[in-house]
C-alpha cells in the first residue's frame, strides 16, 4: 500500500497509499489495439495452454471470489483475476459492458495500471529507492516511484509499450551517466519545499534521520553496481500486479492477446503476493513531539492504522459518523505523507504514512487545550449508542461499491477502486457488514483518544536546508 491513492476509495501504499499524489487527470486509457481475433488462441488460452513459447495465465477468480451462506455478497460477474506462474504476475480485469472502449473522454477510456509492490520493509534504503526513481523515470516518464511502490499508468496502443515498460523495470544495469543525474535530482529533491512539506519527517526523532551532511556522503558514495544489487534485492522481495478497466465485448474478443502483452518482456519471477509482507507493524506515537508546548494548535494530527480494507472502511466510517454530528465541533478528514528519504535505514517504519486531522469548526476557535479539549468531547461520543448511523452508512458504502462496478460510472474511479481494493473487492459486503459499534469506538480511542497528536511541519530536519 504505499504513496496512497485514494478516489472516494481505500488508499494503498505508495508509500505516495506514500507518495506524492497520484493524479487521476494524466491518467491515459489503453487503447488496445490487436491483431484480429483467433478462435484457436481463445482456447488454447482458456485451457492454459502456453502460446508461441510464452507464459499463460491462469484464471483464479473462484479462489477470491467466495459466496459465504447466509451473507451478503456483492456480485461482480464482469471482475477476473489472472495469475501468471513464470512471473507470479497477478492481473485484475474489469471487463465492464458499460465502458465504451472508443470513448474520446480520458475519464470514460478504458484504464491500465501495473504496480510493483516492496514489502521488503524491515531493509528499506530510502536513498537507493529514490535513486531507481529518478532513473525509471528518465527511462519512462509515465512512471511514478515512491518509497516502496513503482506504478505505471499509461496509453497502450498495440501492447509495445507494456512490453517496453515490463523491460525497462526489471533492467538493473544502471550506467554511470543515469546514476549521476539522479543524484542531482536527489540532491535538488532534499532542498526542495516539495520535500520538506510533503514528507512524514515530523513524525521521526532528529536521531532518527540522517543529517544533511550524512545523506549527502551516502548520495556521493553510491556506485553503479551498488545500485544494480539493491535493485535486483529489491525486485525479489516485491510483488507485481496490473490492472485494466476495459469494455466486456473488446476483452471477450482479445483476451488472449491482452493477457499476453501484460506478461511479455518481464522475464523475472516476482514475489507471490501471499507471501509478501503486505504492511509494515503500526507503532502508535504515545509522546507528544511539539517543540513550542505552550503553542495555540489549530489541528490535530494522529497517525492511523492503514493496512487493509477494512482497517480503512473502519476509518472512513467512523470518520463520517463524527462528521455528521452537528453538535461535534470539529472537522475530520484523513491525509497522506510520503516517508522521508533521510530516514535512517535501521529506523522501523512507525506509521502507514496516513493520517487523522482534526480542525474545529469554528474558524474562531482558540484554546490553548485544543487536544484534551477533543479527547474529551470525543470521550462522551463512546458512550452513545452509534448504531443507527453505523448502519446507515454501511448501506451507503455497499450502494456505492454496487453503483461504481455495475453502473456507469466513469471508468477512472472503477479501475481505481480495482487498484484499491484488489482481491478483498470480492468480500466487501461481507467485510463491511463485519464492522460493528465496537469496531468503530476501538477506532476512536485507539487512534485519537489514547495516542498523542503530532504537530505537523513542526520539525524541520537539516536537509532539508539549503
Amino acid at each position: 500500500m504505499i504513496n496512497p491513492i485514494s478516489i472516494s476509495t481505500n488508499p494503498i501504499y505508495y508509500t505516495n497509499r506514500q507518495a506524492k499524489e497520484t493524479k487521476p487527470a494524466n491518467v491515459s486509457a489503453p487503447n488496445f489495439e490487436l491483431s484480429d481475433y483467433k478462435t484457436g488462441q481463445a482456447i488454447l488460452a482458456r485451457n492454459n495452454i502456453s502460446f508461441r513459447n510464452l507464459s499463460t495465465p491462469i484464471e483464479v477468480t473462484d479462489k477470491y471470489n467466495k459466496k459465504v451462506e447466509g451473507k451478503d455478497h456483492l456480485d461482480l460477474p464482469n471482475v477476473h483475476v489472472y495469475e501468471y506462474p513464470d512471473t507470479n504476475l497477478q492481473v485484475f480485469v474489469n471487463a465492464d459492458e458499460n465502458i465504451i472502449n472508443n470513448s474520446n473522454s480520458i475519464l470514460d477510456k478504458p484504464k491500465f495500471a501495473v504496480v510493483i509492490e516492496n514489502t521488503d520493509y524491515k531493509k528499506h534504503n530510502l536513498v537507493f529507492n529514490s535513486l531507481i526513481k529518478f532513473i525509471m523515470q528518465e527511462r519512462l516518464p509515465q512512471i511514478n516511484s515512491e518509497s516502496f511502490i513503482i506504478s505505471y499508468y499509461s496509453d497502450c496502443n498495440n501492447g509495445l509499450e507494456i512490453q517496453n515498460f515490463n523491460k525497462i523495470i526489471t533492467d538493473s544495469n544502471f550506467s554511470k551517466v543515469e546514476l549521476n543525474n539522479a543524484k542531482e535530482q536527489l540532491k535538488n529533491y532534499l532542498k526542495s519545499d516539495e520535500y520538506k512539506n510533503n514528507t512524514g519527517q515530523f513524525l521521526y526523532k532528529k536521531d532518527e534521520l540522517k543529517t544533511k551532511n550524512e545523506i549527502l556522503d551516502e548520495i556521493d558514495n553510491i556506485k553503479p553496481e551498488d545500485l544494480k544489487m539493491y535493485y535486483k534485492n529489491y525486485l525479489r522481495h516485491s510483488n507485481i500486479k496490473a490492472f485494466v478497466t476495459i469494455s466486456k465485448d473488446y476483452f471477450d474478443k482479445n483476451k488472449t492477446e491482452i493477457l499476453r502483452n501484460l506478461n511479455d518482456g518481464l522475464n523475472f519471477k516476482f514475489m507471490n503476493s501471499k507471501e509478501a509482507d503486505i504492511v509494515p507493524e503500526f507503532i502508535p506515537n504515545k509522546s507528544r513531539n511539539i517543540n513550542n508546548s505552550e503553542a495555540e494548535q489549530k489541528e490535530l494530527n494522529f497517525p492511523i492504522e492503514n493496512g487493509t480494507s477494512r482497517d480503512f472502511l473502519i476509518a472512513e466510517i467512523s470518520n463520517n459518523i463524527l462528521n455528521s454530528k452537528n453538535d461535534f465541533g470539529y472537522l475530520i478528514q484523513i491525509n497522506y505523507f510520503t516517508t522521508p528519504v533521510n530516514l535512517k535505514n535501521n529506523v522501523p517504519l512507525k506509521y502507514h504514512n496516513t493520517l487523522c486531522t482534526i480542525q474545529p469548526k469554528d474558524p474562531n476557535f482558540s484554546n490553548k487545550d485544543f487536544e484534551n479539549t477533543f479527547k474529551n468531547d470525543l470521550s462522551k461520543i463512546c458512550n452513545d449508542d452509534l448504531s443507527q448511523e453505523l448502519d446507515k452508512l454501511k448501506n451507503y458504502y455497499k450502494d456505492k461499491l454496487k453503483t461504481t462496478f455495475t453502473g456507469e460510472r466513469l471508468d477512472l474511479i472503477k479501475n481505481w477502486e480495482l487498484i484499491s481494493y484488489q482481491d478483498e473487492i470480492f468480500k466487501l459486503y461481507e467485510i463491511i457488514d463485519s464492522i460493528t459499534q465496537d469496531d468503530i469506538k476501538d477506532y476512536l480511542k485507539q487512534y485519537l483518544i489514547e495516542q498523542e497528536s503530532v504537530m505537523k511541519g513542526e520539525f524541520n530536519n537539516e536537509s532539508c536546508k539549503n
